[in-house]
C-alpha cells in the first residue's frame, strides 16, 4: 500500500505527487497537523476522485489521537478529539470512499470509519450543511442533498434556490467576511459570484453521463489578516499566485502595507468546467475553459432555457468589479485571471484573459476561487446593509 502523508498546509504542488505511486491502494497518514495551503482542497478532492475511479483501495491512519482508542469502548467520539482535516468537505469524502479509519497504535487496530463518519455527518446535518472552524466556513452538499440545507429555499434538495432567496440565506455567514473595503455593493458582488458558480457546479457537476457523482462537494468561505506587507512572503500557506496577487495590488497603490484578504471557493467532483461543453477539436483546453465564461455559452438546449450560458459569464463580471483574483483548477488544467490588472480594463466585463500555470495528473473535479484583498483600516466605518 502507498502512504501519503497530509502535513501542515499541502500545497497543489504536494497533491499533485499522490497518483505518481498509487498501484492498487493508498493509505492517508492524517494527523491534527494535517491541513491545506489555500486554494488545494479543492484539487485533493478531485484527486480523491480520481483514486474512487481507479477502484483504489483507500484506508486513513490516524496519527495521534490516543483518546479516540479510549472513547471508542464507550461508541462515542468528540469532535475535540478528531484531527480537523476530517471536518471538511475533503475529509467528508475521504471518509465517504475509505474502507477502513484505523488509529496508529502498535497494540490495537480498531476501525473507526462507521464512528468517525456517522459522527462528524450527523453534525453537519443538524448545522444544515454548514461546518465553522473558526478561519473557514463550509457549506456542504452531499449526493442527493445537492443544495446545502442552509441555502434551500425550500425543503426539496432537487432545485437549486432563487438569487433572492440564496442572498438571504448565505448572508449570515459572511459576518467573518465584513471588515476592510466593504461595502454592501461589495458583499452583494460576492453573492453573484458565489451564486452563479455554485448553480454552474449544481447544474453541470452532480452527473456524470445521466449518473449522479456521489459525494461531497460545496463552498468555502475564508478570510485572513496580513498585518504588514513583510507577513505575505513569510507565510507558508499561501501560494505564490495570490502573494503576487497581494504585492502587485500593494505596489500599485489599491490598498495598504496591511490586507484583509477575502477568498471564496467552490468545488466539485465534476469532469471539469470546459469537458461538460461540446467538444471541440481545434480548441485548447485553455481556450476551451475561457470559452466556457462567455455569456450565452451552455451544453443546455437554450430553447427550452432562455438564460442558459450566463451564469459564468455573470460571475466573471463580478470578479472584475471586485478587482479579484479569479483561480480555476478545472480537470487537469491549472489557469488565472488577474482582475486587478489596470491594463485589462478596456475589456467587456464578462471576458477572461486566463493565463495557463501549467498542468497537473488529475481528470476529476473543478475548484473556481476568488481572491481579492481590502484595507483593514476602514473596517470598523463600514455599515453592512442588505
Amino acid at each position: 500500500m502507498y502512504k501519503i502523508r497530509i502535513h501542515e498546509n499541502t500545497s497543489i504542488k504536494d497533491i499533485d505527487l499522490w497518483s505518481t505511486k498509487a498501484a492498487t491502494g493508498i493509505v492517508f497518514e492524517i494527523s491534527n497537523a494535517s491541513s491545506f495551503a489555500l486554494l488545494a482542497e479543492g484539487v485533493a478532492l478531485g484527486m480523491l476522485r480520481d483514486f474512487e475511479l481507479a477502484g483504489l483501495n483507500i484506508s486513513i491512519e490516524l496519527q495521534q489521537s490516543p483518546l479516540i482508542i479510549k472513547e471508542q469502548k464507550k461508541e462515542k467520539v468528540g469532535s475535540k478529539l478528531l484531527p480537523p482535516i476530517l471536518s471538511t468537505i475533503f475529509g467528508l469524502e475521504l471518509l465517504h470512499i475509505s474502507r477502513l479509519v484505523t488509529v496508529h497504535d502498535d497494540h490495537l487496530a480498531l476501525d473507526l470509519r462507521s464512528l468517525i463518519g456517522s459522527h462528524i455527518w450527523g453534525e453537519v446535518q443538524r448545522s444544515k450543511g454548514v461546518i465553522s472552524s473558526g478561519k473557514f466556513v463550509y457549506l456542504v452538499s452531499r449526493h442527493g442533498y445537492d443544495v446545502p440545507l442552509a441555502l434551500r429555499q425550500s425543503l426539496s434538495p432537487s432545485s437549486f434556490p432563487s438569487f433572492e432567496s440564496f442572498q438571504k440565506n448565505i448572508s449570515k455567514y459572511l459576518a467573518d467576511f465584513r471588515s476592510g473595503n466593504y461595502s454592501s455593493a461589495t458583499e452583494k458582488k460576492l453573492i453573484e459570484w458565489v451564486f452563479h458558480c455554485a448553480e454552474n457546479s449544481f447544474e453541470h457537476a452532480s452527473q456524470n453521463a445521466g449518473k449522479a457523482i456521489e459525494g461531497y462537494r460545496g463552498i468555502i468561505l475564508q478570510k485572513i489578516k496580513l498585518e504588514k506587507s513583510d507577513d505575505i512572503q513569510k507565510r507558508n500557506d499561501l501560494p505564490e499566485i495570490l502573494k503576487n496577487y497581494i504585492s502587485q495590488r500593494i505596489e500599485d497603490g489599491q490598498i495598504g502595507s496591511a490586507a484583509v484578504v477575502h477568498v471564496a471557493s467552490v468545488i466539485d467532483l465534476g469532469i471539469g468546467i470546459h469537458n461538460t461543453l461540446p467538444d471541440n477539436p481545434d480548441a485548447s483546453t485553455l481556450d476551451k475553459l475561457q470559452f466556457a465564461f462567455k455569456n450565452g455559452v451552455t451544453s443546455k438546449n437554450t430553447n427550452e432555457h432562455e438564460k442558459a450560458g450566463y451564469g459564468l459569464g455573470e460571475a466573471a463580471s463580478a470578479a472584475r468589479h471586485l478587482n479579484a483574483l479569479l483561480f480555476l483548477v478545472s480537470s487537469n488544467q491549472v489557469a488565472f485571471d488577474d482582475f486587478s490588472d489596470r491594463t485589462r480594463k478596456q475589456l467587456p466585463d464578462q471576458d477572461l484573459t486566463l493565463v495557463s500555470l501549467g498542468e497537473i495528473r488529475k481528470t476529476s473535479g473543478s475548484a473556481i476561487s476568488l481572491i481579492w484583498a481590502s484595507n483593514p483600516e476602514q473596517e470598523d466605518q463600514l455599515a453592512i446593509k442588505l
